[in-house]
């Protein structure tokens, strides 16, 4: 089932709100835990390291206390992304009109609506992973495996991401934080730091 309601959709796929926002993405250094909070529109990310060859992330995630609006349903998940702003992953959100329940579903590159694959109990830490290889995107949730072809170009980034809410991931070891990732086009030269180690961040962007 295609789930196709216009908040949902602008929740996790919409532009960042243009006005000043708390958000901020941070893992503990004694639990391993991190922790996603942002206020209602508003999107944060960071990049993903200590992924394998195999390119799997994955960990546990739960809702801690939502800050949604009618247009922003609290969201969140993993994506794997290309240097531009395509990108394929999972995402899960408090559906519409709910406090206590958790939508979850596939997003394929270029479309804006997500593929949903089920539902869970808020606040309740349930397992997630995703994992792109060969062109095939394959998508966790529990014992519940989804397949599907994706076309993304290399190289590609492996990222968290919250927008609305305050969310908890136990990412699987050897996983952890990086740098907020930033969007290149295509045919387009780097930017460079001022220290010329490498592109500048300039903060989330889609």
């Amino acid at each position: 089932m295609r789930l196709t309601a216009a908040c949902l959709t602008a929740a996790l796929f919409g532009p960042v709100a243009a006005a000043p926002a708390r958000a901020q993405i941070e893992q503990d250094a004694a639990t391993g835990i991190v922790t996603c909070t942002t206020t209602a529109g508003n999107y944060t990310r960071r990049i993903i390291t200590g992924v394998g060859d195999d390119g799997r992330i994955g960990g546990m995630v739960r809702l801690v206390r939502p800050d949604s609006d009618s247009r922003f349903p609290a969201a969140a998940g993993f994506i794997i992304k290309e240097a531009s702003a395509r990108h394929a992953g999972v995402e899960v959100a408090l559906r519409p009109g709910t406090t206590d329940r958790i939508v979850y579903g596939a997003k394929m590159p270029g479309e804006r609506s997500l593929l949903e694959l089920g539902e869970a109990a808020a606040n309740l830490w349930f397992p997630l992973a995703i994992s792109i290889a060969n062109g095939t995107m394959t998508i966790q949730i529990g014992q519940h495996v989804t397949r599907g072809r994706v076309r993304l170009n290399g190289p590609l980034q492996p990222i968290i991401h919250c927008n609305s809410g305050t969310w908890e991931f136990r990412l699987n070891p050897g996983l952890g934080l990086g740098e907020v990732p930033v969007n290149v086009r295509p045919n387009a030269p780097p930017a460079h730091a001022p220290d010329g180690d490498g592109p500048s961040p300039s903060g989330p962007s889609r």
